[in-house]
């Protein structure tokens, strides 16, 4: 039995951790390292922003934070509406944002009654 290796393609560690795979005869070929795909401190400033724009419409003007809350359940909308529809289901977008506009509205005049009723008209609607 011989303990030399085989002709066989051979895995080792780089210096620098990552995976190198080996062909004898041919470069190693360095294996593809997947990152998160964000740009980390890009992301940490805008959640740092919103968070502060949500404190001040919260404490400092509450009367703004009916219409944080809207614009950002239009942007959700948006947002999830697009995803679906890459993953080849589409969704009507305008029932959906008149939806969501209304349920502010109504939650803002008539409380956690207008929050209910809101929401079973524009489910079915759906």
């Amino acid at each position: 039995m011989s303990t030399e290796p085989t002709a066989s393609a051979a895995t080792t560690a780089s210096p620098s951790g990552e995976a190198v795979v080996g062909v004898p005869g041919q470069e190693p070929e360095r294996a593809r390292r997947r990152g998160p795909g964000r740009n980390l401190p890009a992301a940490i400033a805008v959640g740092v922003g919103l968070g502060a724009l949500l404190m001040v419409a919260v404490f400092v003007l509450p009367q703004a934070f009916p219409v944080v809350a809207a614009i950002a359940m239009v942007l959700a909308v948006l947002e999830l509406t697009r995803a679906l529809a890459h993953g080849g289901l589409e969704l009507p977008a305008v029932p959906l944002l008149v939806g969501v506009i209304g349920m502010v509205v109504t939650t803002e005049v008539f409380g956690a009654e207008g929050l209910l009723v809101s929401t079973a008209a524009a489910v079915c609607v759906l």
